[in-house]
């Protein structure tokens, strides 16, 4: 029996999950607007879907700007695309970490995309600072508290990742035909 391939199978759970959220939003943010129209029975259910959704952003967030609400529905196509590379990535390192696919290179193509990484994860920690000033430090929303901390945490990850994997690479290529130094 082989063993379960991440980067198969994450991205497609993320993808049917983020679709759904999506779609299912889209037909009831009305609900949150100056709308005459009755809820209906299901007012609790509508909300609860939002507000998934709002936190699903926060899982997602490495997609933004894709991953906004309100945004027209070939944005949210880009966004379902960006969804299944980001979790196709995230399950490749994750096959990478299990042994199910060979370790990295050190090739200039790979420190190129760690370092783009390392960027968009500053980008985002930016984002998440600015959105936390215009709140004035807090929001009394639970989703909007938690996909923050979701995009928080997503920044501190890419960062880090992105600045271990460059030093790795720095580190390999100083020691490479250089005889160790003797203490």
């Amino acid at each position: 029996m082989g063993h379960l391939r991440l980067s198969r199978v994450l991205p497609i759970v993320q993808v049917a999950i983020t679709a759904i959220l999506t779609v299912w939003r889209d037909k009831v943010d009305w609900i949150l607007g100056e709308s005459n129209r009755p809820a209906g029975p299901y007012l609790r259910l509508h909300l609860l879907v939002i507000d998934l959704s709002t936190i699903w952003r926060g899982v997602n967030a490495p997609t933004f700007p894709f991953n906004m609400a309100g945004l027209k529905p070939v944005v949210h196509v880009l966004y379902i695309v960006a969804v299944a590379i980001l979790w196709y990535l995230v399950g490749r390192a994750l096959d990478r970490q299990r042994g199910l696919i060979a370790p990295h290179t050190g090739d200039s193509r790979q420190n190129l995309f760690a370092a783009l990484t390392l960027g968009w994860g500053a980008i985002l920690l930016l984002i998440g600072i600015f959105e936390v000033y215009s709140y004035g430090g807090t929001s009394h929303h639970f989703a909007l508290n938690a996909q923050l901390i979701l995009q928080f945490l997503w920044s501190l990850i890419l960062i880090t990742a992105a600045a271990t994997r460059l030093k790795r690479s720095i580190s390999r290529k100083f020691s490479h035909g250089r005889p160790a130094r003797a203490h």
